[in-house]
């Protein structure tokens, strides 16, 4: 994706308002020159809010491929994908309720105000993409350290044969190693506890 506002650094620059003045009295020593715009987050691609607080919630619905021309069909599966993502963001208490009682022809009633935030699917691109780039460099942050552990295992001794358990533990050890030196920054996926 390329933003044709900034050009992909994120922030614009807006001139200042500045009245004009007819001084023109020289002052000794060096001329200072102000700054005359102030800089701002990008409206189209800039993150508005932290990171750190939003979280992606997904809904994977597998469809028959067979009905796949019928618009009526995707429509109806978007739709329950829609409404699982809507039962999801409910149990996980992301939306904010507001019930407030009120008389209606002797009525009693509750009037209830549920509200949910959103943000652009441009900025779940961007989360998307940074979240599978943290991913890839956990990946391969698991592997150099099995590797490296698989490479010296037994190397004292001359043995250059590992068996599949000792494999497999020195494996589970680097998963663990990199889980400890991992960044602490990332959110979590919804589901996935906090610390």
């Amino acid at each position: 994706m390329h933003c044709e506002i900034c050009q992909d650094s994120q922030i614009i620059r807006l001139a200042r308002y500045r009245r004009a003045s007819a001084d023109f009295r020289v002052a000794p020593g060096p001329t200072q020159i102000e700054q005359n715009y102030s800089e701002y987050p990008c409206p189209e691609c800039a993150p508005l809010i932290p990171k750190e607080k939003v979280r992606v919630v997904e809904c994977h619905a597998r469809a028959d491929n067979r009905y796949e021309h019928d618009a009526n069909y995707r429509k109806h599966v978007v739709t329950n994908a829609v409404l699982s993502i809507a039962d999801e963001i409910g149990k996980k208490g992301f939306a904010r309720v507001e019930v407030t009682p009120k008389a209606n022809n002797h009525v009693f009633m509750s009037e209830y105000r549920v509200s949910i935030g959103v943000v652009s699917p441009r900025v779940i691109e961007t989360i998307d993409a940074e979240r599978h780039a943290a991913e890839d460099a956990f990946a391969d942050l698991v592997f150099q350290i099995a590797a490296n552990k698989i490479d010296n295992w037994g190397s004292y001794y001359g043995v250059s044969t590992i068996t599949k358990a000792d494999a497999k533990r020195l494996a589970a050890e680097a998963i663990k190693s990199a889980r400890d030196t991992r960044p602490k920054s990332l959110a979590p996926a919804v589901g996935e506890p906090t610390a």
